[in-house]
């Protein structure tokens, strides 16, 4: 994903996955960006773990511009998304990377990772498969008029 924001001129940091959320936060508001985005995949409850699918997108709600780009995120992600009438927009005030960042903030959960049918596109070995994904995943930070430097995870 990265070789294609920085090919769109889009500047960027980004996270280590070790990073507690609170330095996560920190470092994201110790800069002036754009845009906060997040990106997981989410885990069922044991009882219907590999059974859920699906794509949540979360802003805060009074976020006009972080509601914006969440949509910008579904119109995108339809497109190479298994089921694409799941993906759904969540209003969200108690997510932290939400509530708590200066700027605008999106967190997607992109699939469920114990469901394997869900998360075999974003985890696939298949190098075409794999840069059309993050090739299309860019293409709609890009979209976002909002977006010429963000925090991405």
């Amino acid at each position: 994903m990265e070789p294609y924001l920085t090919a769109s001129g889009i500047d960027f940091s980004r996270n280590q996955p070790e990073m507690p959320l609170w330095k996560i936060i920190n470092d994201a508001n110790g800069q002036d960006y754009n845009l906060h985005l997040a990106i997981h995949s989410n885990a069922s409850p044991d009882a219907q773990a590999g059974k859920n699918t699906g794509v949540q997108i979360y802003y805060y709600p009074t976020s006009e511009r972080g509601k914006r780009f969440a949509e910008i995120i579904a119109e995108n992600y339809r497109p190479i998304y298994r089921e694409p009438m799941n993906i759904k927009l969540v209003p969200n005030a108690n997510l932290a990377e939400l509530r708590k960042t200066k700027a605008p903030a999106v967190l997607i959960e992109t699939a469920y990772h114990d469901n394997r049918a869900d998360a075999r596109p974003a985890l696939s070995r298949n190098p075409s498969r794999s840069t059309s994904t993050c090739r299309l995943r860019s293409r709609k930070i890009t979209s976002a008029s909002c977006a010429r430097s963000f925090f991405a995870l």
